[in-house]
């Protein structure tokens, strides 16, 4: 895990990671942009990352959509993160197969 973008780039650099939660507001950086920094360096994740916000603005969720990953806005149900990370992990290993 990372709080920051900042940290998260450093692990994007340093090890592959299986699936990304991002949230769109990040203490040092917006999360769509940490997002593209991400998929540019390990492309797998366009498909595998999911949002989260407690912004429900118009711009925000424009932000989001223009990264074309599914987004949950707060207050969410643990059970959908659970979820996402059963689909995500499911796809790699029928890709990998």
């Amino acid at each position: 895990t990372a709080e920051t973008a900042d940290a998260a780039q450093l692990l994007l650099r340093t090890q592959t990671v299986d699936a990304m939660i991002v949230d769109l507001r990040l203490p040092d950086q917006r999360g769509d942009i940490l997002f593209e920094v991400a998929a540019a360096l390990q492309p797998h994740l366009r498909p595998a990352t999911l949002f989260t916000t407690g912004d429900a603005s118009d711009r925000a969720l424009e932000l989001i959509q223009a990264c074309g990953t599914p987004c949950l806005v707060k207050p969410f149900d643990l059970g959908e993160i659970i979820a996402f990370a059963d689909r995500v992990t499911r796809r790699a290993r029928d890709a990998s197969a």
